[in-house]
């Protein structure tokens, strides 16, 4: 099993991990930092797609309850959904 040294905000909020990475602090330690990049990549989708005339997301669908769907929730929050179901 895999001992993570730190979460960042995006793996706490959505409560999965998809990416590890190695650091070195200032103070010399090592550790690995669990992240996660899936809502950067449903972000990036559901923007690209949205008509020039929309500068936001007014509300939206979310089918599933795994991480994933916990990414594209997250995904959806960064973009100002007002509502998400």
């Amino acid at each position: 099993m895999l001992q993570l040294d730190v979460l960042a905000p995006e793996a706490k909020a959505t409560g999965a991990i998809n990416t590890v990475i190695p650091f070195t602090n200032t103070g010399g330690h090592r550790g690995l930092l669990g992240d996660n990049t899936n809502w950067i990549g449903i972000r990036n989708v559901v923007e690209a797609r949205l008509p020039p005339s929309l500068n936001k997301v007014d509300s939206c669908l979310v089918i599933g309850a795994g991480g994933i769907a916990r990414a594209a929730i997250y995904a959806l929050h960064a973009l100002g959904a007002g509502w998400i179901y």
